[in-house]
C-alpha cells in the first residue's frame, strides 16, 4: 500500500498542487480527515475521510476555501460521530427537466411575469439537453445545443431561448445546486 501524502494545507499549497497522469490525494496534516483530491483534468476537490471506507466530497477547491471546506468538514464528521447517516451528493444533482420542472418552476411563477412561459420555452426548445445533470451540463453541450437550434429556427428566437436558460442557470449557482458550468477542454 503506498504511503499516505500529508503537507499542512494552506490556499497557496492548494493551488500550487499539479495534476499527474493518475488521480492522487493529498492529506492535510493539520486537521484531520481532510484531504484534496486531485484529477489528470486539473479538478480539484476537498473531501472528509469519515472513517477508514467512508469519505464525502465537500466541493471543488476553486470555488470552495479552506477555511469553509474545513467548517464543512467538522459538520460531517460531527453527526457521522452521533450516527446520523451522511448521504452522498453522487447522482443527488436534478437533470435540467427535473430543475426546471420543480424548484426553479416555483420560483419563476413568484417572481416573474412571464415565468411560466419561460420555463415552457426552455422546455420546448432545450430537449436535446433536458436529461442532462446540472453538474455534468457542458458549455460545448450548450453551443451543440444552439448550432441544431439555429437550422430550425430564427436567431432572436435561439437568443431569446439562451437567455432563459442562462437565467435559469444562474439561478441554479446561486441557490448552489451547481457549481459552475464545465468548460470544454480538449486535448
Amino acid at each position: 500500500m503506498p504511503k499516505r501524502s500529508e503537507i499542512s494545507f494552506n490556499e497557496k499549497t492548494v493551488a500550487r498542487q499539479k495534476p499527474k497522469d493518475k488521480r492522487y490525494e493529498m492529506w492535510d496534516s493539520d486537521r484531520p480527515g481532510l484531504f484534496l483530491r486531485v484529477w489528470p483534468t486539473g479538478t480539484k476537490n476537498y473531501y472528509v475521510a469519515l472513517d477508514r471506507k467512508t469519505t464525502r466530497k465537500i466541493g471543488d477547491a476553486r470555488v470552495e476555501t479552506l477555511t469553509g471546506a474545513w467548517i464543512k468538514a467538522k459538520k460531517l464528521q460531527g453527526k457521522f460521530a452521533d450516527g446520523q447517516k451522511i448521504k452522498s451528493s453522487r447522482n443527488q444533482c436534478p437533470t435540467l427537466a427535473k430543475y426546471f420542472k420543480g424548484k426553479y418552476l416555483d420560483f419563476a411563477k413568484a417572481n416573474q411575469k412571464t415565468g411560466a412561459a419561460n420555463v415552457a420555452r426552455v422546455l420546448s426548445a432545450c430537449k436535446p439537453l433536458l436529461k442532462t445533470r446540472l453538474d455534468k451540463l457542458s458549455e460545448f453541450q450548450i453551443e451543440k445545443w444552439k448550432a441544431g437550434r439555429l437550422k430550425t429556427a430564427k436567431p432572436t428566437t435561439v437568443k431569446r431561448d439562451l437567455a432563459a436558460l442562462k437565467t435559469a442557470l444562474t439561478r441554479a449557482v446561486k441557490w448552489g445546486i451547481m457549481t459552475r458550468i464545465q468548460r470544454h477542454q480538449s486535448k
